[in-house]
């Protein structure tokens, strides 16, 4: 038996060809983001601890008794659906990007063949849940590991301002805000800038402010807890999508506590959670956190016990 994993059909498809394609030139110029950060930080962690695993191999080298691990290919979940209803796999997990609702696609992730779906949150999975009640019994919540990256020996004195999916006017007033008080603060804008230059960003951080609407984990807030950067961070509380609507108080973050940062609401409560930042900058230890929590090894070796 082994664990394959599958991000492209193990059978010739133009579709993940053409995929794979523009992952390559992402990859290229340094935004390697989302869907193939979540295979690399798992191939990583079973690395780590020495653990076996197929990646991407022919079909013809899949027995019955594999387990198939698929994420961010629809055409390799058909493919491994199929394989599943045909008991040429032993079982089938799926997720966690795929669909962004689990009405999409057809349904897709809802197939009765797929045995574990994961959410990469609670309020996703509880998200999930409502729309599709039948599948709340075989969803499992995983989150993503990122790197153990290195301290960097460098004063930390910047404000850090991450905005995605932002609210406009609450951006403005919050850049307003440092400009009154003559602190530097330094935007950067999801989707405009290399992986590379983010973790240098991190490195001379003090704080990271983060402007999105929703956060399904947030790996880049794990990436900065990871760099030893508290957050504070919006929560707005609700996320609309397709005709469907949520609520949750953790939505801007899913995995924010109170040794990684702070939420705030609006811009009034901004300036008061700004304020406790100040007083109580010294509490907080998001890299503890960080590296007990999100590591490759420790999502590696939470991804095996959910296969187990």
């Amino acid at each position: 038996m082994s664990l394959v994993i599958l991000t492209k059909s193990p059978v010739y498809n133009w579709n993940d060809s053409m995929k794979s394609f523009k992952l390559f030139v992402k990859f290229l110029l340094g935004q390697k983001r989302g869907q193939d950060l979540v295979t690399d930080s798992l191939m990583k962690g079973f690395r780590e601890i020495g653990y076996k695993y197929k990646y991407n191999i022919n079909v013809g080298d899949i027995h019955e008794d594999d387990i198939v691990y698929v994420n961010a290919s629809y055409e390799a979940l058909k493919w491994a659906i199929d394989a599943k209803k045909n008991k040429k796999i032993k079982k089938l997990i799926v997720g966690p990007v795929m669909v962004v609702s689990p009405d999409e696609k057809n349904s897709v992730i809802c197939d009765t063949s797929i045995d574990i779906v994961i959410a990469p949150s609670k309020w996703v999975k509880d998200f999930w849940v409502s729309i599709k009640p039948g599948i709340k019994d075989k969803i499992i919540v995983w989150a993503v590991g990122v790197d153990v990256y290195p301290l960097i020996n460098q004063k930390k004195n910047k404000i850090l301002l991450y905005k995605k999916n932002d609210d406009q006017d609450l951006s403005k007033k919050i850049v307003d805000f440092f400009d009154k008080n003559n602190t530097p603060c330094e935007v950067i804008k999801y989707g405009f800038y290399t992986h590379k230059k983010y973790l240098k960003l991190l490195d001379s951080a003090k704080v990271m402010i983060c402007l999105s609407e929703s956060e399904s984990q947030g790996i880049a807030l794990c990436e900065a807890w990871m760099k030893d950067v508290p957050t504070i961070v919006w929560n707005r509380g609700y996320w609309s999508y397709g005709g469907n609507y949520w609520e949750d108080n953790k939505i801007g973050a899913p995995y924010l506590n109170e040794q990684s940062g702070l939420f705030f609401k609006d811009f009034d409560d901004f300036v008061n959670k700004w304020n406790v930042f100040l007083s109580e900058s010294n509490t907080f230890s998001p890299r503890k956190y960080a590296k007990i929590n999100f590591s490759n090894r420790v999502i590696a070796e939470n991804f095996l016990e959910l296969v187990r």
